[in-house]
Formats: C-alpha cells, sequence, structure tokens
C-alpha cells in the first residue's frame, strides 16, 4: 500500500503542477508506454524500497525507505541513421525542459507526502505516514529503446528516447503489530 499510494502521489503532482496532460502521465508498473499514447508520455515508476536508517537496530518499528523514478518517453520520428545525432542533439533540448518540471514538483516536496498519507488513511486507516520527502538523485543517461517497448512499428530501429528521473528517500516508520 506504501509504495502504491506514494507512486499515486507522483503521478497526481505532476500532472496538477507540470505541464503535462492527464492523460500523458501514468503509474506503469511494466515500464511500457501504453499503445494509445501520444509522442509524449511520462511512466511514474517503483525504483524499490529499502531498510531505513533504524530499521535494523529498533525491533518495534518497520523504518523503509521508498524509491521513484520518472522516465521521460519522446516517441523518436524516423530519420536516416546519419542524421540522429542531430536529432539527440536536438531532442535534449526537449527532455531538460520536461526533466526541470518534473524535478520541481517532486524534490524534497512535502505536498507529495501529504498525498501519499491521505492515501494511506483512506485506503488503511493508518495515521502512521511518510515523514521525509522523495529527494532528487540524479537523471540517467538518454536511451533508445525499441520499438516493443512504445508499441511502435517492429520494423523501426530507435523508437523513441528515453531518461529517467531518479528521486530516492521518501521514509515510512510504522509501529511492528
Amino acid at each position: 500500500m506504501s509504495e502504491s499510494a506514494l507512486l499515486r502521489a507522483v503521478r497526481d503532482r505532476i500532472r496538477l503542477h507540470a505541464d503535462f496532460e492527464n492523460r500523458q502521465v501514468e503509474v506503469e508498473l511494466d515500464e511500457h508506454v501504453p499503445p494509445t499514447s501520444g509522442d509524449l508520455y511520462v511512466l511514474v515508476v517503483s525504483a524499490g524500497v529499502e531498510p531505513g536508517p533504524s530499521h535494523v537496530t529498533n525491533a518495534g518499528a518497520i523504518d523503509k525507505l521508498y524509491n521513484v523514478d520518472v522516465t521521460i518517453a519522446m516517441r523518436a520520428p524516423r530519420v536516416p541513421s546519419d542524421r540522429r545525432r542531430s536529432l539527440f542533439i536536438g531532442l535534449s533540448q526537449s527532455f531538460e525542459t520536461y526533466e526541470a518540471a518534473v524535478e520541481l514538483q517532486v524534490d524534497f516536496k512535502y505536498p507529495v507526502l501529504a498525498a501519499a498519507n491521505a492515501y494511506l488513511f483512506a485506503e488503511t486507516g493508518s495515521t502512521e505516514g511518510f515523514i521525509e520527502p522523495l529527494k532528487f538523485a540524479g537523471v540517467g543517461p538518454f536511451r533508445q529503446v525499441p520499438a516493443e517497448t512504445f508499441y511502435a512499428a517492429s520494423g523501426e530501429i530507435v523508437a523513441a528516447v528515453v531518461r529517467t528521473i531518479r528521486f530516492r528517500g521518501a521514509r515510512r516508520i510504522q509501529t511492528r503489530v
């Protein structure tokens, strides 16, 4: 429940405050862009859970850190292989704008925690919510993805270009029962 609540809170924050349409941003557990998407799509994906600082030393509590990746995918126009370099240079400018918008809305934002905690309370009745926000942890390299990832024609060599923004460390401590 915790991970799902955090992912949905990140999705909602990006939808509400960044320059994307609602249909362009979704939690995607399989890291695939839906076939009905347009040329731009933002995937909110779990980046795993790890023990928090007091998890081992405090037997009365469950201390976990939740991580989220936000992947921006842009459909690549069909260009000859010798023009791919200039294509990526042009796309990088668009990516920088989108990355900045996402980072601004997620990095160290307590409203994301408030939304995740509201989901947790509504679904489980728990008042032991997240206590520390997600923190920006870097941006991955540009990656070319195959056709099946973006549901493009199978003959295309590069269907899309993606880049992942990493956020780490949303902390939740729960009492062991």
